[in-house]
């Protein structure tokens, strides 16, 4: 009786294992009915068939595979040689072209490889050699990856059901004999940019320079128009102060070289003639202003008996 069981599961698990595939997230299926292909299955989950060789499942990997180029020589529009190598990441886009034209991994890198270096060739040779070594930081570089990248994946989701889904040169090398030569340019036109460079912050430099002056000389104009103001501010008060002192023209130069004495430095040896203003008021005999002149003391008399 347990031989029974055991045989009925066992029949049960090879029906089952028969008439069901699994498809897994990363995959795509085709199930092929006498060779005749169905609908692409890329939901995953468990389906069913009949039998082989009724029906016949295929599964397809749908990740990203690299593809490692191989190095291809060209010419460039000038005429200089490069050799470029390329690497491309690719998947199956449409399992049903895939398995018509190509129908296996090495088969698709082998016709991938073909398309690159096609393409590569093709846009080498329509592009200078500056575009790809150069001291200008505008060179074209990633333009030509582009460019072969879009002709690629174009050809390659029309011919073979494959998605390249990016492509970068990994390798770009100059023949020794070119290499010198090369170098030469690179130095040359490093020195034409510091030389315009260098002009351009001249040019600058003397622009700031030519601003700095003339708001200088407008401020410096500014200024001394507005002392001048002042100054005939000044002089026009001074001169309604200086009315009063006509009154008394003699008290009026006794202030002033007070004044001017009051200014003079402190610890200073100053040998001139008393005579002079101000420093007539250092006399003993100075006769100031409003003030009488000091009387000198009478002389003793002599007391009688003395002569």
């Amino acid at each position: 009786m347990v031989s029974i069981v055991v045989a009925v599961i066992l029949v049960a698990i090879l029906i089952i294992f028969l008439i069901t595939f699994q498809v897994r997230r990363n995959e795509a299926a085709i199930v092929y009915t006498f060779s005749r292909a169905g609908e692409v299955i890329t939901t995953p989950g468990l389906r069913f068939k009949l039998p082989y060789p009724i029906q016949k499942e295929v599964k397809y990997d749908l990740r990203t595979r690299i593809y490692e180029g191989r190095f291809t020589q060209s010419n460039t529009k000038d005429g200089h040689t490069l050799i470029v190598n390329v690497a491309a990441g690719w998947a199956i886009k449409d399992p049903r072209r895939y398995q018509e034209k190509v129908g296996s991994v090495a088969d698709a890198e082998k016709k991938l490889g073909d398309l690159v270096s096609s393409a590569a060739n093709s846009k080498v040779n329509s592009h200078v050699l500056a575009d790809f070594v150069s001291a200008d930081p505008g060179h074209k570089y990633v333009d030509v990856e582009r460019e072969i990248h879009e002709a690629v994946r174009a050809d390659a989701r029309e011919q073979f059901g494959l998605d390249v889904s990016f492509l970068c040169i990994t390798q770009l090398e100059l023949p020794e004999g070119v290499t010198k030569d090369v170098f030469d340019r690179i130095r040359e036109e490093r020195a034409k940019e510091a030389n315009r460079i260098r002009a351009e912050g001249d040019r600058e430099a003397a622009k700031i320079r030519a601003e700095g002056d003339r708001q200088a000389s407008e401020e410096r104009a500014k200024a001394e128009a507005k002392a001048r103001t002042i100054e005939g501010e000044g002089d026009k008060l001074a001169a309604e102060h200086f009315g009063v002192f006509k009154e008394d023209p003699e008290l009026a130069n006794f202030l002033r070289d007070l004044q001017a004495l009051s200014r003079l430095r402190e610890r200073q040896t100053i040998i001139l003639d008393t005579r002079s203003r101000p420093y007539w008021l250092l006399d003993p005999d100075a006769k100031i202003p409003g003030a009488e002149a000091p009387q000198k003391a009478p002389a003793d008399k002599p007391k009688s008996g003395e002569k």
